[in-house]
């Protein structure tokens, strides 16, 4: 859940998993607590699970699309507050009975 914050991933290891480590301790003792050390939450493992979700969300998205019978998809370029060049993509497709849209961009190198 720390994706959600926009706060640094650091803050899981620094922060975050000593307080569990803690709580535990105090709830569940010793010998059970020591489980909870077991989980990673360091930058690159919390990286890495957010990357997976966000491809794990496209390839569900355009496996949808792809079984619609029916959608349309809108490209455009714009230049952001820093003049790099974004591409717009825009689709809207069917899924089952309900029209569902969905909007991203992407950084042009």
């Amino acid at each position: 859940r720390l994706y959600g914050y926009k706060i640094p991933h650091t803050i899981g290891e620094e922060l975050i998993k000593l307080c569990l480590l803690e709580a535990a301790m105090l709830v569940l003792g010793e010998q059970q607590s020591n489980k909870f050390r077991q989980i990673s939450l360091l930058n690159d493992t919390v990286k890495s699970r957010i990357s997976n979700m966000s491809n794990d969300i496209l390839l569900q998205v355009v496996s949808t699309v792809k079984s619609s019978p029916v959608y349309s998809l809108q490209l455009d370029e714009s230049t952001d507050v820093t003049s790099s060049s974004q591409l717009l993509d825009y689709v809207r497709y069917l899924d089952g009975e309900a029209m569902k849209q969905y909007l991203f961009s992407e950084p042009l190198a």
